[in-house]
């Protein structure tokens, strides 16, 4: 009788990982990563639905098709099943579209000059502008068929090295890393924020887990290299809190099977702290190989945080946990609400944060992995598992477990919201050991009760509390429990009658059509609203010039879309907003803190009024104001405030500054303060201030502080000659001792030389940039450069160098490698033998 394994179609993914079948096992993890990512995304693939949440958020068009492959109740949104679409829509994506035009043009992208009226460029962090999916798609053109072209091979490439981590590194039976693929890629975090700024790491995971893993096995030149690789990857996508969160997960697995490892070889106590110390320092040698590579970026990352304080305000972040009223969203987000969408005052008060559901089914298998394991396997699972626990509870704010953790410098200060990546990775890992150890050894029933117990009580805790009156769809109530049954009854027919790898199938079928239900299937057609923008915005394209533009109420042009379009904005959705700028422009133009948008710089939530600060605008350098046509109030008071209607559709009305301040000027007078000319009832034509110790002294000597002087003889002329994103050129003429003034924003990495004579660059009118001038013609040359950008540039020459030759001399590296680690084995296993 040939049992289960001889199903002939069955048979084969059953099959686990052996020196032998590597290289086939290979081939159907590339085969079944394809077929995983059209299962995942047949609608993206088929029907050109849209990933991009720029295209979900839909601020600039609103006539794009739903697509909907899957049924849908009637009244779901598209926002609906996301977390934070705005991110993306905002930030990173804009930021794509920046670097495109960047690299189009020949440009740094170390400074946005689109961006409230200047901003940092990588340091922002959140818009992720070194992130390979940002490269990518900006090398490929920036349309939104190569976003979602980039999108969907980062994650065959994921879901294929978590395949060959599975199938091949942890030896578990091929189903079983199927059923990880599954989890993987319908996971309750990744499909709620898929395509953010904040999920991006996930997509990298695997790819470093996989290095390694695979170095602790068996260590080599080319694997350090992997190594660097896999965290290049993850560290050059800059969202700081995925990126360390992501980051240590990997580096938890790496470590585990480096002491999995060394158990497994049967070497003594002290040989086996020694050999697996050193996989941990290679594994840790390839990780700071990449961080030397990324010096490039994260020197002036550093820098920047110092500059503006980054670390004070995120050390007064404090944690908020979720309740265990939503203790049922972590398997399920479908019960007597939908956990990821805007609820009522009482249930967001009652739920707490938000829970990102692992699944029912999923959660069933996850409780197989109690179980006995090989040595090495059971190396991995325990630290995995108790990691895990730790990690729910800290969402759940168990007592006892948050103090520990807010004490943790770092760790302490991540958001609720972030916690969830490590834990959807590690559970996704966990799935396929609990597959595979069901598949092999038979089913353990009192973990599955207990598993199944647990999602009973959360799903009757919350029901009953919530009351049923307010339980609008008990279809999901009783899908939650049909799900609940129909796994525990499956696993259990196992026990009695059905062929494992039956039990096993089908558990992966019902795993994948519980999430796949799970994902809100309505979606937009793909639209290149960046390549191929509203006939308005062509309009401001073709006469912005260097002048800027506001947008006011909503939706118009959003913050940071300035920065995908190239028009100049004065606003910013961005992080790292310079003070002295955010300061100005609460004041000048947003006085009412009800009409600002938390940190950022932006008229989105600016209501139709009576009156605008139009010569803020002015101080700013906007020549044309984006108005929505219903706001009729604010459109007759600019017109009867001599500002023109040059366009109008609709939706959106431009209308133009007759006399807007230049980007450049002279002026004859220095006035000593830290607001700006408007606050002191002064024309920004005619005096500057400025609070800047160095500036007001050389403005002193040169007898042009204080009261004003006799107008010029002669007329004054400031020209910008060259503007590019880190280097402009100004030819000025004055017939008199002044100012040159650039209301661009002051950064002292920017350096101004007069006449290639390098001179103190001011800090005037509160956030911009002046220079003295002497009588006579000038050529004032601006440049900018983070003080760390050449220091990061030799880093990451040497660390690129060091990568090269890994791989060309990896020959008479490995045997070398291969003695060390055994030496610091050996040293290790004496050391203890003479203690003793």
């Amino acid at each position: 009788m040939l049992g289960w394994r001889g199903f002939s179609v069955l048979g084969f993914f059953a099959e686990r990982g052996s020196d032998s079948s590597d290289r086939k096992l290979l081939g159907r993890c590339a085969l079944a990563a394809i077929c995983l990512i059209v299962c995942a995304f047949p609608d993206v693939i088929f029907l050109k639905a849209s990933l991009s949440n720029a295209n979900v958020v839909n601020v600039t068009y609103d006539q794009q098709r739903k697509v909907r492959l899957f049924p849908e109740r009637q009244n779901r949104t598209i926002l609906d099943g996301l977390t934070d679409p705005g991110g993306a829509a905002f930030q990173s994506e804009p930021g794509i579209q920046f670097v495109r035009r960047s690299f189009h043009d020949g440009q740094s992208i170390y400074w946005n000059p689109y961006s409230a009226t200047g901003s940092y460029g990588p340091e922002t962090l959140v818009d992720i502008k070194t992130s390979p999916l940002t490269i990518t798609t900006a090398l490929l053109g920036g349309s939104d068929g190569a976003f979602h072209a980039a999108f969907l091979f980062f994650n065959l490439i994921a879901v294929f090295c978590l395949l060959v981590l599975l199938a091949i590194e942890f030896r578990l039976s091929f189903i079983a890393a199927l059923a990880g693929g599954v989890t993987y890629l319908l996971n309750g975090y990744y499909v709620a924020n898929m395509g953010s700024n904040v999920s991006q790491t996930w997509l990298y995971f695997p790819v470093l887990t996989l290095a390694l893993v695979s170095f602790a096995r068996r260590p080599s030149a080319l694997k350090i290299a992997g190594i660097s690789g896999g965290a290049g990857l993850l560290l050059a996508t800059t969202f700081l809190p995925t990126t360390i969160l992501t980051m240590a997960t990997a580096l938890l697995v790496g470590a585990a099977a480096s002491v999995g490892h060394s158990i497994s070889r049967e070497r003594g106590p002290g040989s086996i702290s020694g050999a697996a110390g050193a996989l941990i320092a290679g594994q840790l040698g390839g990780v700071a190989l990449a961080l030397l590579a990324l010096a490039i970026v994260y020197l002036p990352i550093f820098e920047a945080l110092k500059y503006m304080g980054t670390g004070d305000f995120y050390a007064k972040r404090r944690f908020f946990p979720t309740n265990l009223f939503n203790l049922i969203s972590l398997f399920t987000p479908k019960h007597a609400f939908e956990s990821y969408v805007d609820a009522t005052p009482q249930l967001a008060q009652m739920r707490g944060n938000i829970a990102f559901h692992q699944g029912i089914i999923g959660a069933l298998i996850a409780t197989q992995i109690a179980r006995p394991w090989p040595v090495f396997q059971r190396t991995i699972i325990i630290p995995l598992c108790a990691v895990l626990l730790l990690l729910i509870a800290r969402v759940y704010g168990l007592a006892g477990v948050s103090p520990v953790i807010d004490a943790i410098p770092v760790f302490g200060n991540l958001g609720e919201q972030y916690v969830w990546i490590s834990i959807g990775l590690i559970f996704t890992i966990i799935v396929a050991f609990g597959l595979h150890g069901l598949l092999n050894g038979g089913l353990r029933w009192i973990p599955l009760l207990v598993g199944a117990a647990v999602i009973g009580g959360a799903f009757a805790y919350t029901t009953l509390l919530y009351g049923r009156e307010n339980i609008k769809y008990p279809l999901y109530l009783a899908v939650t429990l049909a799900l609940l049954a129909a796994g525990v009854a499956l696993m259990l027919l196992g026990r009695i009658r059905l062929a494992p790898i039956i039990v096993a199938s089908g558990l992966v079928v019902l795993s994948w059509s519980e999430l796949t239900s799970d994902v809100n299937h309505y979606k937009l057609e793909r639209y290149d609203r960046f390549l191929e923008p509203a006939a308005f915005i062509g309009v401001l394209q073709k006469q912005g010039g260097l002048h800027r533009i506001a947008s006011y109420g909503q939706p118009g042009v959003p913050p940071e879309y300035g920065s995908a379009y190239g028009l100049y904005q004065i606003g910013s959705m961005n992080f790292q907003l310079f003070p002295r700028y955010e300061d100005l422009f609460n004041r000048l133009i947003l006085p009412n803190p009800a009409h600002r948008w938390q940190t950022f710089a932006t008229l989105v939530l600016a209501p139709d009024a009576d009156f605008l600060n139009l010569r803020g605008l002015d101080f700013l350098g906007v020549r044309f104001l984006v108005l929505p046509t219903t706001y009729g109030r604010l459109r007759h008071f600019v017109a009867d405030s001599g500002w023109k209607t040059i366009y109008e559709d609709p939706k959106f009305a431009i209308v133009e500054n007759p006399n807007p301040l230049p980007r450049a000027l002279i002026v004859h007078q220095v006035s000593e303060g830290h607001q700006t000319p408007l606050d002191i009832d002064r024309s920004p034509r005619e005096v500057a201030t400025s609070d800047d110790p160095a500036f007001i002294a050389e403005a002193r000597a040169s007898g042009v502080l204080g009261p004003s002087t006799e107008a010029p003889s002669q007329p004054e002329h400031a020209e910008i000659t060259r503007y590019d994103h880190t280097r402009l050129e100004i030819s000025a003429s004055v017939s008199q001792k002044g100012v040159l003034v650039l209301n661009d924003a002051w950064h002292p990495n920017w350096r101004v030389w007069v006449d290639g004579e390098e001179r103190h660059l001011g800090l005037v009118n509160q956030a911009f940039r002046g220079v003295l001038l002497d009588p006579g013609k000038h050529v004032v040359e601006m440049r900018y450069a983070p003080r760390t950008f050449l220091i990061g540039k030799i880093f990451s020459g040497i660390g690129l160098a060091v990568l090269l030759c890994l791989v060309l001399f990896r020959q008479w590296i490995d045997p070398r490698l291969a003695a060390l680690m055994e030496g610091a084995a050996n040293g290790a296993s004496a050391q203890v033998r003479q203690t003793g």
